[in-house]
């Protein structure tokens, strides 16, 4: 059986990723700090300082890493690359750590934020980086590292950068988080911007096939647009979530905030012909299926 590593396991991707890939692996969750974590027969947890000693004796034996721990946009954007410099360290000791283990197989994730504001046709993965903020700086800083240590190591570290990622529950307090609480208790959506924003959305559940797909071709390296390759503006979702959760929430466009134009997609063509990967799931099947875990809850 295929033995994988996953860094930052504890996490909202890690944590279904683990529950995802449980069943046909065996896999080891590294984190900061195990606290009431509990190894089982399907998964090992393990503590890590993320240096490189610490992380060669996990890695030992591995056939690949999936590298999710990493520091996430929020307030840090304030202090600068500093907030986010660590990470940076973090990915070089993972990469360095794992080939001195000879594991040529990486997965690291990167984001949509090392893109622009605005492509008509979709964001491309031989298009310039015009980050949108210090977070997607440093997450070119790190898929350049990877390509450097492919160049000159001989691995193969496949960067995924992922569209904005949704699911249930997150604990984030992004607008779509903030939609799905709001429409469950029948408060009003106020729409910034003009509703005019489009941005691609990825479902968690998606995310994990994709990564899945990524290990499995062992053999490809380099940089990988996930997403859905569609566009929707935060105006159709909110009226998608009140249709269906069947809500009386009142959808209010707040026509004095500034208009957002931007148009942020990406083309997910080189996913499709080299990873075999393929979204399942879109915005109003997305929002179903969340409808029917929260029933479960």
């Amino acid at each position: 059986m295929m033995k994988i590593i996953v860094t930052g396991c504890t996490g909202f991707i890690g944590g279904n990723l683990l529950e995802y890939l449980k069943d046909r692996y065996c896999i080891v969750g590294v984190t900061r700090h195990l606290g009431n974590l509990k190894s089982t027969e399907q998964i090992r947890y393990e503590e890590s300082d993320y240096s490189i000693d610490s992380l060669k004796n996990i890695f030992k034996e591995a056939d690949a890493v999936i590298h999710l721990a990493s520091q996430k946009v929020g307030k840090q954007e304030e202090e600068g690359v500093k907030a986010y410099i660590e990470s940076f360290y973090i990915l070089e000791n993972v990469i360095t750590a794992a080939d001195m283990c000879g594991i040529r197989n990486v997965i690291n994730i990167s984001s949509r934020c090392v893109y622009g504001n605005y492509t008509e046709t979709g964001f491309s993965e031989l298009d310039a980086t015009h980050p949108i903020n210090k977070y997607g700086v440093m997450k070119v800083c790190g898929e350049n590292l990877s390509e450097y240590y492919n160049r000159t190591r001989g691995m193969r570290i496949k960067n995924l950068r992922l569209s904005q990622v949704v699911g249930y529950p997150m604990k984030d307090k992004y607008m779509f988080s903030t939609f799905l609480d709001r429409v469950v208790k029948n408060e009003p959506l106020d729409i910034l911007g003009q509703g005019i924003g489009k941005r691609d959305y990825i479902y968690i559940k998606d995310v994990c096939r994709a990564i899945e797909c990524a290990v499995q071709k062992c053999e490809r390296f380099g940089i990988y647009n996930i997403g859905s390759g569609v566009g929707i503006s935060n105006k159709d979702i909110a009226e998608k979530m009140v249709e269906i959760f069947e809500s009386k929430s009142k959808i209010n466009v707040i026509k004095t905030s500034p208009k957002d134009s931007s148009k942020i997609i990406l083309n997910v063509e080189k996913a499709e012909k080299e990873l075999g990967f393929v979204c399942q799931y879109h915005m109003e099947n997305i929002l179903f299926d969340i409808k029917n875990r929260k029933r479960g809850d």
